[in-house]
């Protein structure tokens, strides 16, 4: 069921853990060379990242010529299992002094002895993946330090300036989400009901944003349709239930079959399928046939907008569907109808009803009864069937 939900957050840091100091600036081999000498010096070991393979032999190059004597071990993405599952069993024995890696390393990584992180190029990563690079150090209780190297800010897109600055802000323990709200009001909320992973949020400020969609959430949560089974459906009082003529399908054990699957099926799908089925076994199918489709139709149609009876007025023509639903749903079923299809519906009291065709023969009421339930069925927002 959908609706609002209470968050709790857990800003206190484990014991001991202390906050990583980082450094962003634009790339000098100085300082690098200066902070895999500080972290060798007090026997740890060194992550190096890049964000592309292409980039490794480059960057091991400059390592090497920094410190000829240094154990490099390198590891990406595509290289196999079990070459990565030794190579990491290698570093982690304290075989090697720095590993040289892609982004495999941002998560599920515990090594105490790894307290300095090199990322160069940040500006080529995402907010996420360079928090979660940054956790990768500092799991014990030594001072762990991250240097994050990027281009030359005039050189960058202002989304990857704006996500340096929001890393730069949120350097403190416990500030995963606080920049994860940087990160969302820098590319823009997803679509809420749709499959577009980014939006507009940022021209109306994210704050602004969520209070508007807790508004909208609260009037949602009284749009509740109720649905019930199609059989609780109360229909109009036929002769008898309408079946299939014995002109179109002949055998009384295919009838007997067909009857209880088009009987049974609980969704306008699942009866759309069976019909399909019979369609393709049979054919096209006579009056007789189609009026008993429409019955089973209807009852499956009104209850997945939760009609829970429905009345056939012969002299009217009015075909009167009785909802246990609020106002606000009732005038929803009908808000995002077509003009052409709402002028001959309107809200009563206990439901809707639909203005159709006087002294029509129950076949043709049904047939419009059908139709009016499917276009009310179409113009439903999407969302209204998952609360």
């Amino acid at each position: 069921r959908a609706g609002l939900r209470d968050a709790s957050l857990v800003t206190t840091p484990p014991p001991e853990r202390r906050p990583i100091i980082t450094t962003l600036q634009v790339y000098e081999q100085s300082i690098v060379h200066q902070a895999i000498q500080f972290e060798l010096g007090r026997g740890g070991q060194i992550f190096y990242v890049v964000p592309r393979i292409q980039m490794m032999n480059a960057a091991k190059k400059r390592l090497q010529d920094m410190f000829p004597d240094i154990n490099i071990l390198e590891v990406h993405g595509q290289m196999k299992g079990e070459y990565l599952d030794n190579a990491m069993d290698e570093f982690a024995s304290g075989k090697a002094d720095i590993l040289l890696c892609t982004t495999i390393v941002e998560s599920g990584l515990d090594i105490p002895n790894v307290n300095t992180i090199i990322v160069e190029e940040v500006q080529q990563f995402g907010l996420a993946s360079l928090y979660q690079l940054r956790g990768r150090v500092g799991r014990a209780g030594r001072q762990a330090y991250a240097y994050m190297f990027h281009a030359e800010r005039g050189d960058m897109r202002n989304d990857a300036r704006e996500r340096l600055l929001a890393l730069e802000e949120c350097c403190g323990l416990g500030e995963g989400f606080r920049l994860a709200e940087r990160d969302m009001a820098i590319r823009g909320v997803g679509t809420l009901f749709g499959e577009k992973q980014s939006g507009e949020v940022d021209s109306i400020g994210a704050d602004l944003y969520l209070e508007f969609l807790y508004e909208q959430l609260e009037k949602i949560e009284k749009l509740n349709l109720n649905p019930i089974p199609p059989w609780k459906v109360k229909v109009p009082a036929f002769p008898t239930i309408p079946k299939l003529s014995q002109e179109y399908v002949a055998s009384d054990k295919a009838q007997a079959i067909i009857n209880k699957s088009i009987s049974n099926a609980r969704t306008a799908d699942e009866l759309d399928k069976v019909v399909f089925h019979i369609h393709e076994c049979f054919g096209p199918a006579d009056a007789k046939s189609v009026n008993a489709m429409n019955f089973y139709r209807m009852r499956t149609l009104a209850g997945e907008i939760g009609v829970t009876q429905i009345d056939f007025n012969e002299d009217s023509g009015f075909i009167d569907f009785t909802l246990n639903a609020d106002l606000e749903v009732r005038e929803m079923l009908l808000d995002n109808l077509e003009s052409i299809y709402k002028k001959d519906l309107k809200v009563t009291s206990s439901g809707i009803r639909v203005m159709a065709l006087a002294k029509a023969r129950t076949e043709v009421a049904l047939a419009q009864a059908v139709n009016a339930l499917k276009r009310m069925n179409e113009a439903l927002p999407p969302f209204i069937k998952f609360l």
